[in-house]
């Protein structure tokens, strides 16, 4: 089990009671944004051959984290992390968490500050992740911007020297050859967040484009 990244997750096909869920939480969504002043987000089914997801896995977040808390710290990347370290913990993220900055002004504030198993980003731009409160009970507790992660994402790919290229995650070939194609590249190095930056960054284009909702889940 761990963490899967999904957009067009509302299609015509939904059994009944998952799409009652879906429908609860749209309308939770349309109650935080309006209290933040905000236009409301409209999820419309989705054709089911537009439905995305891949799955990223816990750790993969948590080491993209890593790198974004140290690029917001220091303004460098920081030492490469062994495969099976835990980055949750790492001194990068506690300085990154300690620093007290007005959420405005927070780099990565939409990668960093939403949860990490659950939740939502809308295609709505927006400064700062809106937290729900016990009144509002959305999954996951917190709103994101798909558009501002975006421009996240594509901060930290500059930093990765990562290419804006939309290709199959999954496939080892298309990683190959784009190493090749990269050669001497800082994300050679970082091939764990190179692949949660590009997968983000894929999500919220689509999301854009669709008008769909990520769902983290």
């Amino acid at each position: 089990m761990g963490l899967t990244v999904s957009v067009g997750v509302y299609t015509d096909d939904l059994d009944a009671d998952v799409r009652e869920q879906y429908l609860t939480d749209f309308r939770l969504i349309n109650r935080i944004l309006k209290a933040a002043g905000l236009s409301a987000h409209k999820e419309k089914p989705s054709a089911e051959d537009l439905r995305w997801n891949v799955g990223m896995g816990y750790s993969r977040l948590h080491f993209l984290r890593r790198f974004a808390a140290s690029v917001a710290v220091t303004g460098r990347v920081p030492t490469p992390l062994r495969r099976n370290a835990t980055a949750t913990t790492s001194p990068e993220i506690r300085a990154y968490c300690s620093r007290v900055v007005r959420p405005s002004s927070r780099l990565f504030d939409h990668l960093m500050c939403h949860s990490d198993a659950e939740g939502y980003y809308v295609p709505i731009d927006f400064p700062s992740v809106l937290n729900a409160d016990q009144a509002v009970p959305l999954t996951g507790g917190y709103l994101g911007s798909s558009v501002r992660l975006r421009d996240e994402c594509r901060m930290l790919a500059d930093h990765l020297e990562l290419p804006d290229a939309d290709f199959d995650l999954d496939d080892d070939g298309e990683w190959k050859r784009l190493k090749i194609a990269t050669h001497g590249a800082v994300w050679h190095r970082y091939p764990i967040e190179a692949f949660a930056c590009a997968a983000l960054r894929s999500a919220c284009t689509r999301s854009i484009e669709l008008k769909a909702a990520i769902v983290f889940g």
